[in-house]
């Protein structure tokens, strides 16, 4: 779990040309905003409060301008202990290993379920974690360690020994060339130049396995997103028991895109 050198958060204030507070970005999109060569946008100078960057154009929408949980300050300190002098960790509530699977929409802009955490503090829940993995398992019927690759020893062989045919065919003593052949021609029924052509080209003798969290998520439909990440939220409360989590954030907050 790497430390991050900066902030978890950004609470630089983004503004519409009427001065309608948009959204908070980071400092390092603010100066993207600033210096663009395009001019696109200016800081309002303020001795007080965070970064303002007003657009100079007007935005193609001004969705989430209501929502409090989005336009609200954030603490970079740890949620659950309060710590903010250690450096902290960036932890994905729904993990990772599941939300690298959800469709881009879900996971676009998606900044409710990560949340800052001390390495102690973050440590101490990845230790609860496998338990609730496994009641996923038996609810979805995936085994934990998905499904695993698999060599294929059969076509290995044939790949190799066509390699070797189309390479060094003129070089090869007869009889080892008629058991290349007898190889071939056993995995595939053939060994005519287009046979030998097709394994030579063949990339992987390795069969496609699949991880727990991509077989997961294959068999949750999109209505069912909104209760897999509730069940993620309310786990982590329960084994957490954080005392310093951003304001406005809920266990039932609409997953994007559901």
């Amino acid at each position: 779990m790497p430390v991050t050198d900066g902030p978890i958060y950004g609470n630089a204030i983004m503004q519409a040309p009427d001065g309608q507070q948009l959204c908070r970005i980071d400092e390092k999109r603010a100066d993207w905003y600033i210096n663009h060569p395009e001019d696109i946008a200016y800081e309002i100078v303020d001795g007080e409060g965070p970064r303002i960057v007003r657009l100079r154009f007007e935005p193609s929408g001004r969705a989430g301008t209501d929502d409090p949980f989005q336009q609200g300050d954030k603490r970079n300190e740890c949620a659950v202990c309060g710590e903010s002098n250690g450096g902290l960790t960036r932890h994905h509530i729904l993990p990772w290993s599941y939300r690298k699977h959800l469709p881009q929409q879900v996971i676009t802009h998606c900044f409710h379920d990560i949340v800052p955490l001390c390495v102690r503090c973050h440590g101490a829940y990845e230790e609860t974690v496998d338990s609730y993995k496994a009641t996923l398992c038996e609810k979805y019927d995936v085994p934990i360690k998905g499904i695993q690759p698999k060599l294929d020893i059969p076509l290995g062989r044939a790949t190799n020994a066509a390699f070797a045919i189309v390479r060094y065919g003129e070089k090869i003593p007869v009889k080892r060339l008629q058991e290349l052949k007898f190889i071939v021609f056993s995995y595939s029924g053939s060994c005519d130049e287009d046979t030998l052509q097709f394994l030579t080209k063949s990339k992987s003798h390795v069969s496609c396995g699949k991880s727990h969290g991509q077989m997961i998520v294959e068999k949750l439909a999109l209505d069912d997103l909104q209760e897999f990440f509730e069940g993620w939220r309310q786990h982590f409360l329960d084994h957490t028991c954080p005392q310093f989590m951003p304001d406005h954030w809920s266990v039932t907050r609409k997953v994007n895109g559901t």
